[in-house]
C-alpha cells in the first residue's frame, strides 16, 4: 500500500537544509538545566558547519545552547532536546548564497524509557564508510536505505538493535557508539565510520574504556555490550544474534558519567 501523500500551501523560498541536506545536529537531554558535554556538543556542531563553509561563533553557540534549555526546563525536568541549524532560506541553486541567513530549529521530545531488554542483531553495513566529525542528516539516508535492504532481503528483525560491522571490523550501533568487555576491559571501536559521541568521549578520557580496531570476531568473545549515546547515556544489551549477554556490568561506566551535571539520578 502506497504511503499518504500531503502537498503543503505557500511559495516560502527553498530551506537549503531540505533541499540540499545543508544541516548539522545534536542531541542531548536537558536534565535539571544541564547538558552533558554542552561545550562538546557546541564545538561537533561548529565542525559540522564549517565543512559548509558557515562559521558560528561562541556567542551565537551559546545563546542558541541556552534557548534550547530554556525551552526544556519549561517543559519538563528531563528532556531530549534535538537541535538543527541549516543553511536557511536562499533563492533557487545549489550554489551557496553570499549572505547567508541559517536558521536553528529545536525539537522538544520525553527522554527515553528504559523498558524491555535490548536486543541486537549484527548487520553487515552495504555502505563504503567516511570519516565522521559531526551529526549530519545525510548521514540517516544511508541507514534508512541499509534498513531497507536488510527488510527486503529477510535478514533483519525489525526492532533488533543493528550491530554494525564491515570487512571485518566493527564500526556502532545504528544511532549509538559501541561498547565491548572482554577480558575484563571495555574496548570501543574507532576509525573510518564511528562518530566521535559525547558520551563515548568522556568514557575514553576517563580510561575506563580503551578505542581500537574492534574485529568483528569480539561480537562472540564479548562477556558484555551496551550501546551509549546523549539520549540514552548508557544501555546494556541483552542478546546479540540470540546469545544471552550480562546485563549488570555497568555500574563502573555510570560511575564516571554520574561525576558531571546532566545526567540525573
Amino acid at each position: 500500500m502506497a504511503n499518504a501523500l500531503t502537498i503543503p500551501d505557500g511559495d516560502a523560498l527553498p530551506d537549503r537544509a531540505l533541499l540540499y541536506a545543508e544541516s548539522c545536529f545534536e542531541t542531548f537531554r536537558v536534565i535539571d538545566g544541564a547538558i552533558l558535554g554542552e561545550e562538546r556538543h557546541w564545538h561537533r556542531l561548529l565542525a559540522g558547519m564549517a565543512s559548509f563553509g558557515i562559521e558560528l561563533d561562541e556567542v551565537q553557540l551559546r545563546a542558541l545552547f541556552a534557548e534550547a534549555k530554556s525551552r526544556a526546563a519549561r517543559m519538563a525536568p528531563d528532556m531530549l532536546v534535538r537541535l538543527t541549524v541549516g543553511g536557511g532560506h536562499a533563492t533557487w541553486g545549489v550554489q551557496p548564497p553570499v549572505d547567508r541567513q541559517c536558521e536553528a530549529i529545536i525539537h522538544l521530545l520525553p527522554p527515553p524509557q528504559r523498558t524491555a531488554p535490548m536486543i541486537a542483531q549484527s548487520m553487515a553495513w552495504p555502505f563504503s564508510l567516511e570519516h565522521k566529525n559531526a551529526k549530519f542528516p545525510a548521514d540517516y539516508a544511508r541507514l534508512l536505505q541499509a534498513m531497507q535492504q536488510w527488510r527486503q532481503l529477510g535478514i533483519w528483525l525489525p526492532g533488533a538493535e543493528p550491530i554494525l560491522h564491515r570487512d571485518g571490523y566493527l564500526i556502532s550501533a545504528a544511532t549509538a557508539n559501541l561498547l565491548i568487555k572482554r577480558d575484563g576491559h571495555w574496548w570501543t571501536p574507532q576509525g573510518k565510520g564511528v562518530l566521535p559521541g559525547v558520551v563515548r568521549s568522556l568514557l575514553l578520557e576517563s580510561g575506563a574504556v580503551r578505542a581500537s580496531a574492534c574485529p568483528q570476531r569480539w561480537l562472540a568473545e564479548a562477556e558484555a555490550l551496551a550501546i551509549c549515546n546523549s539520549g540514552l547515556f548508557l544501555r546494556p544489551l541483552a542478546s546479540l544474534d540470540g546469545r544471552e549477554l550480562a546485563t549488570t556490568e555497568l555500574s563502573e561506566l555510570w560511575k564516571i558519567l554520574h561525576a558531571f551535571a546532566g545526567v540525573g539520578r
